[in-house]
Parts: structure tokens; C-alpha cells; sequence
């Protein structure tokens, strides 16, 4: 394999999906988000993203809100329903360095 593309391999290899966006919310530009962490607002400890459908494209910030039981957030430079329905479905990763360290005998599921 060429060289850059052994180094994509290897930091694909590092990432870890959290969470996932949904359809668009609203007419702002506001998306549904589905959390994998738990407790499911532990996702925002974790910026920046990396957005599965634009590998190139890392979320730095959101403003969020609480909906039943999930979040929708708000993505800056995404301000309406059709800027942020190229995000539906991706999936949202970090870098498995940006988890805190773990004591020995405890895991990450």
C-alpha cells in the first residue's frame, strides 16, 4: 500500500463511533442526534468529531438541546434543513485518544 494510504488506515483504526445524526430538525438547521455514550449527554465531552460522511470535516462546537429522550444540535455554518440533511446518517467518531485514561480492571464498552 502507498504510504498515505497505510497513515488514513491507521487513523481510521483509531477512531471510535459515540453517536450518529439523524434528520434535519426545524428550520434553523438544527439535526437530530442519537448518543452512544452513557449517560447519552457524555458525547459533548468529547469534541471534536469526525463526521463519517465527511471524513475531511471535524465538528469543533454544537449548542445542543435535550428532546425526549435523544439531543438535537446545532451545528455551526449548517443553518438550514437542506445544509443539514447532507449530515443525516453519518456517523459521528473520536479519536480513541480523546477518552480519558481508565484504571487498571476497567474497560470501555
Amino acid at each position: 500500500l502507498p504510504e498515505a494510504s497505510t497513515q488514513r488506515q491507521a487513523q481510521a483504526n483509531k477512531l471510535v463511533v459515540i453517536g450518529k445524526l439523524g434528520a434535519p430538525f426545524g428550520v434553523k438547521g438544527w439535526i437530530k442526534l442519537f448518543s452512544y455514550t452513557e449517560p447519552k449527554k457524555n458525547i459533548f465531552q468529547y469534541l471534536p468529531w469526525q463526521v463519517s460522511r465527511h471524513p475531511k470535516r471535524q465538528i469543533e462546537t454544537v449548542e445542543y438541546k435535550k428532546t425526549g429522550e435523544n439531543y438535537i444540535i446545532k451545528i455551526p455554518d449548517y443553518d438550514t434543513p437542506e445544509d443539514v440533511r447532507t449530515l443525516t446518517m453519518s456517523e459521528i467518531s473520536v479519536y480513541r485518544d480523546q477518552f480519558p485514561n481508565l484504571e487498571p480492571g476497567e474497560y470501555y464498552w
